[in-house]
C-alpha cells in the first residue's frame, strides 16, 4: 500500500461509511466529514481514555486533559496518559478503525 501498487489501491472511495461525520459521504469531497464518524470517535475515545468519555460530547483529547479537579483523586491513568498522548495520531486512528471494521465484520 505504501509503495502504490496497484494490488493494493485504496482511494477516497475506498473507506468504510462509519469514518463519515453521520455516515456521509461526498464523491466531490471525499476528506469532509473524514474520520468524524460517531462509531469511530466513541471507539476512539473507548480505547484511549474511559468508557466514561463515551458519553461526554467533548473533544476525543480536549485541552487540559490529565489535570485534576480540587479533591480528585485518581488510582489509575487512562491509555493515552500512559502512552504520553497530545493528540490522535493517523496510527490510532487506523488502528481503531481496524478494530471496529473486525468486529462488525465478525457479528
Amino acid at each position: 500500500m505504501r509503495d502504490w501498487d496497484p494490488k493494493f489501491l485504496i482511494t477516497a472511495h475506498s473507506w468504510p461509511r462509519f469514518l463519515y461525520k453521520d455516515g456521509r459521504y461526498d464523491p466531490a469531497n471525499p476528506a469532509e466529514g473524514l474520520f468524524q464518524g460517531i462509531l469511530l470517535v466513541k471507539a476512539v475515545k473507548l480505547t484511549f481514555t474511559s468508557p466514561s468519555s463515551v458519553d461526554k460530547e467533548d473533544p476525543v483529547m480536549p485541552p487540559g486533559q490529565g489535570k485534576r479537579c480540587r479533591g480528585e483523586r485518581r488510582t489509575r491513568m487512562h491509555i493515552a496518559g500512559l502512552l504520553g498522548m497530545k493528540k490522535v495520531a493517523p496510527r490510532a486512528i487506523a488502528y481503531v478503525a481496524v478494530q471496529v471494521s473486525v468486529r462488525n465484520f465478525l457479528a
